[in-house]
Formats: structure tokens, sequence, C-alpha cells
């Protein structure tokens, strides 16, 4: 029995799913639009009708007019800008809610292509507010130390300076997503090809690689990796 709208929204993901396995289609890039459509979707029927949030394809930019790559689904507030002949719209980084990127199945390979695509939205330069009482809330609560000021920051452990700038970073980027129907059969599965990639690439670039950047969340199908900073 079905209690609460999430349940509904589960069941529903479940039952359109298998219908999509069952399409013998077989073009990628349609099979791809095939589940970025089932998530815009869900995902819509999850926002209130009058909240002004709206569920598209497209592209983020700034006030200096750089531009992430192609992103499957980002969850909005405003109208945007519409992509020429395409269905596709350009939001301003401060109007972004959400990004995600989805996969039909999630494996090591389309892990990392969902990491690259992701970190494109770091680049960006966010205007808005940076929510002083948030961030002093969400610091304290995850260090047990008061906020400091941009003068004591610098004396801190880089372990706490890493926290700080993480927390910024949350509160004015949006929230980074990769969604996958299938793959991984387990969550350790999932969680050693993540650190995997992670051994391989970090010590390379690590600015590339750090927690600011991580996805917020890397699911695939019941099982989830969440970016959650901690201090020991």
């Amino acid at each position: 029995m079905i209690h609460t709208v999430s349940e509904f929204l589960e069941c529903l993901r479940e039952q359109e799913h298998a219908l999509l396995k069952k399409q013998n289609i077989k073009h990628a890039p349609t099979i791809g639009d095939m589940y970025e459509g089932l998530t815009k979707d869900l995902l819509g029927r999850a926002i209130p009708v009058s909240s002004g949030i709206d569920v598209v394809s497209g592209f983020i930019t700034d006030s200096f007019g750089n531009l992430s790559d192609e992103l499957d689904c980002m969850v909005v507030l405003g109208k945007g800008e519409v992509v020429p002949y395409t269905n596709k719209k350009k939001y301003i980084v401060d109007d972004v809610v959400a990004v995600l990127q989805v996969k039909k199945n999630l494996y090591s390979s389309d892990l990392q292509s969902g990491y690259s695509n992701l970190a494109s939205v770091n680049q960006f330069n966010p205007t808005r507010d940076r929510r002083i009482t948030l961030l002093q809330d969400a610091f304290q609560t995850t260090t047990r130390l008061p906020l400091p000021s941009r003068e004591e920051l610098d004396s801190l452990p880089w372990e706490i300076q890493t926290i700080y700038h993480t927390l910024v970073m949350e509160l004015v980027y949006p929230a980074r997503i990769v969604f996958g129907y299938d793959g991984f059969k387990t969550l350790s599965a999932l969680r050693n090809s993540f650190v995997k990639f992670l051994e391989k690439n970090a010590e390379a670039a690590p600015s590339k690689f750090g927690l600011p950047v991580f996805p917020d969340l890397i699911c695939c199908g019941k099982h989830c990796l969440v970016a959650t900073p901690h201090n020991n």
C-alpha cells in the first residue's frame, strides 16, 4: 500500500523503468533521451506546481559568458534563455537549484563521465547571497567551532579550512547528482569503483578531485553515496 508521495514516485519509477527496458531500441542517444525524460517527469511530479520551479535540460552560464557541459536535467528558477531551435535552455548559475546527470546503466566508465560532466558546474562565480546564518549553523554543527572571520580562517588547520570552503560552495552552487537506474549490484561495488577512480586521478589533479568538487549524491538503483563534510 502506498502511504506517501515518495512511495508513489518510487513505484512509478520502477514501473516506468520496466516499461522502458522492454522497448526494442538500440540507438544509444534515444535510450538516453528516454531515461532523461523519465527523470524529468518524476522530478516535475515531486515539485509543487505553484513553486516557480521547473525541470529542464541544457546549460549553466554566468555573467562572464562561461558555459557548462550539456546537462541532462536541471532544477531551475525562472524562465532562462532558450537555445535556438532546440528544447534546451541556458540558466544563470544563481537560478539553478540542482543538476542531474542521468545514466541508464551506471558502471565505472559512466561514473567517471558523470563526475566530469558535473565538475563543469564548479567553474562559475555565483553571485547569490552566501546566507551567513546558514553557513554559521552548518559550520558549528560540523566542527563544533564558531564561524571564523576571514583572518582567523587562515590560522586554522587545513582540515577545518576545507570544511569551511566546502560548506560555502554547498550554499552557493547547485546540488550535483549522478543518477543511475541500473548498474552496480551492491553498495560496496559502487563505493569501491568511486574510490579507485579518485585514487587514480586525485594526485595528478587535486583541485578537480577535492571534496568541494564531488557530486553531492551518487545513486545507482537503491544504492547511494552522499558527500558529507566530516571532522574526525
